[in-house]
């Protein structure tokens, strides 16, 4: 025994004289990076940013737009009503129509000229029953006349025109004040 504790005792002695340079290649505790800011941002978050505010921007824009636009189109579908004579309609639809399209063009109309005027600002696909709707109004419009049918026929004709007329698109000529 006395053996192999010296055999042990000689396998340890170089480790002891190392000892000193052993613990100079120690390692070092564990370093976490610095924490990554959040701001700045990166120039393409700007960017995108610059570019949904532009969106938001011009989105309220066209809605206030297209608000105004249509506001006396709201205005005359609210003063139809069934009670009104023919020549109120026809007033009404003037009235409508020269806001959208200017008191130049409209003023001097009447008539069998205005309900032609009118027709046309319509799709193709109304024109016809606009027509064939205020045919009696448009024609008897300055004649005393006690028919109901031409009446009611007129406020089919004046929703039908009010509603698929305005607002006037831009190409046909429109006077948007």
């Amino acid at each position: 025994m006395a053996l192999i504790s010296l055999f042990l005792a000689a396998s340890n002695a170089p480790q002891i004289a190392n000892a000193p340079a052993s613990n100079q290649l120690a390692l070092k505790d564990i370093h976490l990076p610095e924490q990554i800011s959040a701001f700045p941002f990166a120039y393409g978050w700007w960017l995108l940013l610059c570019l949904c505010l532009v969106f938001i921007v011009l989105t309220v824009i066209q809605l206030q737009k297209r608000k105004k636009l249509n506001q006396v189109k709201k205005q005359a579908i609210k003063l139809l009503t069934p009670d009104m004579s023919s020549a109120d309609m026809i007033a009404l639809l003037k009235w409508a129509a020269m806001h959208y399209l200017g008191r130049a063009r409209l003023a001097r109309l009447h008539g069998e000229s205005l309900q032609t005027y009118l027709a046309a600002q319509l799709p193709t696909k109304h024109q016809a029953t606009f027509t064939r709707l205020s045919q009696a109004a448009f024609s008897n419009q300055y004649q005393k006349s006690s028919v109901e049918n031409t009446t009611e026929s007129c406020f089919q004709a004046a929703t039908l025109w009010l509603n698929y007329a305005l607002p006037v698109k831009q190409e046909q000529g429109g006077n948007h004040d």
